[in-house]
């Protein structure tokens, strides 16, 4: 399952071109537009996400799919989070975890962050469009940017940063499948989440504090939070945050 390549010298969103290129090209193989130069990144609900220039992987991955319902549209941030996370331990020898829903975290510090977007037809999933920012050689980021880490700050070494690229994409084009069943993906995936089982503090929202553990991820997406009191309530993205 090897990718097909495009390297932009610039680009505003890789994701934006990964549209595009779905509607002008219909791919049949997974493709990897990626550049060290993205001025515009988008992160979960517009967030930007920062790229700077050189220093870290801002890619998109196009995965086509010749049948795969939108009802189980709840498995591709499981998964990908998933692969994503295995690769990184392998890579850089440490432990990582998952904020819900698909952020990368290597202790309370953000080191990835990955965008989902998916082209449906009909009732299923014709594309997914996996796009990552992966924070590798900056050890300055922005002041405005909260709790980043770097690759190059967790290992002191400065990474090589096409060869890691290619690296990465082969390795998700190899894993990003879904041979095995839902059960063991979720499972898989509460075992990763970040603060999982273990009280927080968090906004609700209306803004008020509250503290809680994270116990479930729904079908849908949802986070389920249970307090003090034994509690449990469903949340959806956006509308609840952690209190770092």
């Amino acid at each position: 399952m090897n990718c097909h390549y495009i390297h932009l010298e610039t680009s505003e969103s890789t994701n934006i071109y990964a549209s595009n290129y779905i509607a002008n090209n219909k791919p049949s193989t997974p493709t990897t537009i990626f550049t060290f130069n993205q001025s515009d990144g988008r992160g979960q609900i517009g967030r930007k996400w920062y790229s700077g220039t050189d220093q870290n992987l801002s890619f998109s991955l196009i995965l086509p799919f010749s049948s795969f319902p939108i009802t189980d549209f709840y498995k591709l941030p499981m998964k990908y989070s998933l692969v994503l996370v295995e690769f990184l331990r392998q890579y850089i020898g440490v432990e990582c975890s998952v904020k819900w829903p698909n952020d990368i975290y290597v202790g309370n510090k953000k080191l990835a962050g990955i965008l989902i977007q998916n082209v449906i037809s009909g009732r299923n999933i014709q594309y997914s469009i996996f796009g990552l920012g992966l924070n590798v050689n900056t050890l300055d980021f922005p002041s405005d940017i909260p709790n980043p880490i770097s690759l190059k700050q967790i290992t002191g070494k400065q990474q090589e940063i096409k060869t890691l690229q290619y690296e990465l994409s082969e390795y998700l084009c190899k894993y990003l499948q879904f041979g095995e069943s839902f059960t063991k993906i979720k499972s898989e995936y509460l075992k990763t989440l970040y603060r999982y089982n273990t009280v927080s503090a968090f906004r609700d929202p209306v803004g008020e504090r509250i503290e809680a553990r994270i116990m479930d991820v729904l079908d849908n997406g949802h986070l389920v939070l249970e307090d003090a009191e034994g509690k449990r309530k469903a949340y959806n993205f956006g509308d609840i945050r952690y209190i770092v």
